[in-house]
């Protein structure tokens, strides 16, 4: 027939009782109504894919040293000496999400291993350029000195200084000049203030959403993201589960939630 063809979009798969009322407005006034239950399915092509760490490690300001291998991420300012400065890299492969599909969110896990000490705002920003994790610490918990001041980089490791220390290749910014500490974007994807007895700290915002939709459509750009802490106050350092950690439930994972292109 001809007229208006009403139509409501469900947010949620399940069983609904849909309602339809006509009204006739005219003389005398007439309605009618007719109600079914209607069983909505969930869009075949949404889909969830839970992604851990490929690589992972932590810059120590005061050297070159790393510990790409090691079991924690380290960042913030731990302890009381005013030159101590760590920041954590992590990465992740997302070529089993289609390309041209439609990322819906994003977040980030991690695992924090000491809870205590103040609170602190954690922020998450895009890395410029490729890194390496390199072997440093392998086969060592996380305890000092490893801990706090890491261990001698290897070949490939990332550092202050380098992105992989053994052919010296620097951080560098869009104008080549040294950029120590990593190359990444100054404004961050995601801030999140971290409780002191949180263990599992999850990281969603649109700019998470907006870093993995990129990273999707050009794989070449996915550098992953560097973690800060807190680079101001003194004792404010935080240690994370890194992908190494001897329960794999507390390595970092990227949690996805994305629409397929159709025949994807």
């Amino acid at each position: 027939g001809s007229g208006e063809r009403p139509i409501h979009t469900y947010a949620n798969a399940g069983s609904y009782t849909v309602v339809l009322e006509v009204v006739d407005d005219g003389t005398p006034n007439l309605s009618a109504s007719a109600s079914t239950l209607a069983a909505i399915s969930a869009d075949p092509s949404s889909r969830q894919v839970t992604l851990t760490a490929i690589q992972d490690n932590s810059l120590f300001s005061e050297s070159d040293s790393s510990y790409g291998a090691g079991q924690c991420l380290q960042l913030g300012r731990p302890g009381l000496r005013p030159n101590l400065f760590r920041r954590a890299l992590v990465q992740f492969d997302l070529s089993s999400i289609p390309p041209g599909s439609r990322i819906v969110s994003a977040r980030l896990n991690l695992f924090r291993l000491v809870q205590g000490g103040p609170g602190v705002v954690l922020t998450l920003h895009r890395i410029l350029q490729s890194w390496g994790e390199g072997t440093s610490g392998a086969g060592e918990d996380c305890n000092p000195p490893p801990k706090q001041f890491g261990n001698a980089p290897t070949e490939s490791s990332s550092t202050w200084n380098y992105r992989f220390y053994g052919s010296r290749l620097p951080w560098t910014t869009e104008s080549g000049a040294p950029a120590r500490g990593g190359s990444f974007v100054s404004a961050y994807s995601d801030s999140e203030s971290v409780s002191p007895f949180a263990s599992n700290v999850g990281l969603v915002s649109g700019g998470i959403t907006s870093d993995v939709t990129e990273w999707v459509r050009d794989p070449s750009s996915n550098h992953g993201w560097m973690l800060l802490g807190d680079e101001v106050n003194l004792g404010t350092g935080l240690r994370f589960a890194s992908r190494q950690d001897p329960n794999p439930a507390h390595a970092p994972t990227l949690t996805v939630f994305f629409t397929a292109t159709m025949g994807a």
